[in-house]
């Protein structure tokens, strides 16, 4: 006696249940005929049939793809049709329904005439039918109209019910400036708060046309002659006040022994974090700095293996003897002490690569395989070392010289990794034997998929997202590329067979 297994056996009785004036419903029907809706039997089909083939599914999405259709224009070919099974959908829906407290479910899936019940049943009950509270209280109501009746106020329509007497506001007021500055006034003289937040709670139509008249709410205060500094609940975090206090704390911080103030430090950080965020762009070596102290003196950061200027310059250089990257993110993944010792003796990040005389390029690892000679040098170093050639095993290399980089700088001198390659006079049979092509012919590949076919392996979606067994994506990248598609490969292939 659900609606959906009423409108399989018996449409006329839905049609002529749901055109009855006043709105009547099928919830209703069932309570006239002495029924109650909690022991009613329901039926839920557990597959669908598809409308290409025929097959009895559970899920058309994936099933799709064998006659090679996208969702999307299934759903526009097919507008309001299914994809799910009753049963699927109401196993879906089942978690999602407990979450709607507010008046219980008595059907297990959505349809449209089960939108219309549902939204008498709110009206009755007089709940709000105004969106803004049916998507904070009834969210899936809302989707569920949208989907069968194109919008909410589609829906309420469909009811009988009228959206302009369920609105919290009407739609054909508009607020010109006079009107804004009259309501603000109104607001005042009644002693309600004029703050933002209470503005938008109490009246958000107001806020907006303000916004939209005057720029800002701010600007619609001074305009009805308030001071919006005086009516904000919270101060700004711009003050001088907080400056002045922030700078006192951080030399009180400074003033403490050496040793002692790792304490001291967390708390000036966690206390002052937002002050240094809007006034220093989160710079705490600039608040350092306007203070007038040293920056290591409110960094906790153990640097003992770097305890002058001199010692970060030569630990540099060292790093630049041996071609490794000077960048920031080398820096913090393979010296990370190395690089809190520079923000400690360097407040500017620019100046210690000024000390040493090198660019911004160096700075970014450019300076690896500065030329194209440098390059094939690499290769073939690499290449006597025994070390694999392929681009998956330079970028998973964890060495700190960044192999990867050799890629990158062989693309820019020769276009591609493979023209380096040749450059170099790297041989395929000199690369791993994962390098060579397993099927480098379209005879090849169409070899491979009647060898399937007779063999009884998977020819469809699991030979990309099968078992591991049975799994050949190189077989269907190979296709797609030497045919256009996988299922035109295929055809060729079987139908070659059955001409044989």
């Amino acid at each position: 006696m659900n609606i959906t297994a009423v409108k399989r056996s018996h449409p006329e009785l839905i049609t002529r249940v749901y055109s009855i004036k006043p709105f009547w419903g099928w919830a209703k029907a069932i309570a006239g005929a002495g029924l109650d809706y909690a022991k009613i039997n329901t039926e839920l089909l557990e597959t669908l049939p598809c409308p290409f083939c025929g097959k009895e599914l559970v899920n058309l999405c994936f099933h799709l793809r064998v006659h090679e259709i996208t969702v999307h224009d299934y759903r526009t070919e097919y507008p309001g049709e299914p994809m799910l099974s009753e049963e699927m959908c109401s196993r879906i829906s089942r978690a999602l329904r407990r979450q709607d407290r507010l008046v219980p479910h008595w059907e297990p899936i959505w349809s449209a005439e089960y939108v219309l019940d549902r939204i008498h049943e709110l009206w009755r009950r007089k709940v709000p039918l105004n969106s803004g509270y049916i998507d904070k209280k009834q969210k899936h109501l809302l989707y569920a109209s949208s989907k069968f009746f194109k919008s909410w106020d589609g829906a309420l329509r469909a009811a009988g019910l009228d959206p302009d007497e369920v609105r919290l506001a009407d739609v054909k007021v508009r607020y010109n400036r006079r009107d804004v500055i009259r309501e603000i006034l109104k607001r005042r003289n009644r002693g309600l708060p004029m703050n933002v937040a209470a503005v938008t709670t109490d009246d958000l139509r107001l806020f907006n046309a303000a916004r939209r008249r005057f720029g800002s709410y701010s600007a619609a205060l001074i305009a009805a002659g308030i001071d919006p500094d005086k009516v904000r609940s919270q101060r700004l975090p711009y003050q001088e006040s907080d400056r002045q206090q922030l700078l006192k704390a951080i030399r009180g911080v400074a003033r403490i022994p050496e040793g002692k103030r790792g304490i001291a430090i967390q708390q000036l950080r966690t206390k002052y974090r937002k002050v240094v965020r809007r006034l220093f762009h989160m710079s705490w070596p600039a608040a350092a700095k306007a203070a007038g102290v040293p920056f290591r003196a409110i960094h906790s950061v153990d640097h003992r293996d770097f305890t002058s200027k001199d010692q970060v310059i030569t630990a540099l250089k060292d790093r630049l003897r041996t071609g490794k990257p000077l960048s920031v993110r080398d820096l913090k993944q393979h010296a990370l002490r190395l690089y809190k010792a520079l923000l400690c003796f360097f407040p500017k990040y620019n100046d210690w690569y000024c000390e040493l005389g090198i660019s911004t390029r160096n700075i970014r690892g450019a300076q690896l395989y500065r030329n194209p000679k440098e390059v094939l040098a690499a290769i073939r170093k690499r290449v006597e070392i025994g070390l694999g050639m392929r681009r998956s095993d330079l970028f998973k290399e964890p060495d700190e010289t960044r192999p990867n980089m050799l890629v990158r700088r062989a693309r820019e001198f020769f276009g591609s990794w493979s023209n380096a390659l040749k450059a170099a006079g790297v041989s395929m049979e000199k690369r791993r034997p994962n390098d060579l092509p397993r099927y480098p012919t379209k005879e090849s590949v169409l070899q491979e998929i009647r060898r399937r076919h007779r063999e009884g392996l998977p020819l469809g979606i699991g030979i990309e997202k099968g078992e591991s067994l049975f799994k050949d994506t190189a077989l269907t990248h190979t296709a797609r590329r030497y045919f256009g598609s996988w299922p035109r490969a295929k055809s060729l292939a079987l139908r070659h067979k059955q001409k044989s």
